[in-house]
């Protein structure tokens, strides 16, 4: 009897490992969807694009972003960068090097000119999750 309720205490204990580390691996995992690297698929190519959210330094014209508007990730490609001028309706706009947050210029704060298929947006460098590479 002694031998069984030791295999029944050595199975519990594997079982328990074997659970801690699915749940060490699972939030692993979470962590670095959050805050590293996150896979998104582009609704109108189909293609699948792993997004560095480390790397939102600076961007250049011709990097692939996705951004966020109202909590809805959007893909696209950035054409104007701060202290471009672009032409919106046959007007000439000049994109600010810098916004103005709480009344003073912020260095962070910057906009930039993202194309989506057929539309334009401004969007602002907060709204960034990072550039996009494509996997297949």
């Amino acid at each position: 009897m002694d031998t069984d309720g030791k295999r029944i205490r050595q199975w519990a204990w594997q079982v328990l490992l074997l659970i801690a580390t699915c749940a060490l691996l699972t939030l692993v995992m979470l962590l670095v969807r959050t805050y590293v690297c996150t896979i998104y698929a582009d609704p109108l190519t189909g293609e699948r694009l792993i997004v560095n959210r480390l790397d939102r330094s600076a961007y250049e014209k011709g990097d692939k972003v996705v951004y966020m508007q109202s909590e809805t990730p959007f893909m696209g490609t950035v054409s104007a960068l701060p202290g471009d001028t672009i032409t919106l309706q046959g007007k000439q706009y000049q994109i600010r090097e810098r916004c103005i947050c709480n009344g003073t210029e912020c260095d962070n704060c910057r906009y930039y000119l993202v194309e989506s298929g057929d539309k334009e947006a401004l969007v602002n460098h907060h709204r960034m999750v990072g550039k996009a590479y494509k996997l297949w």
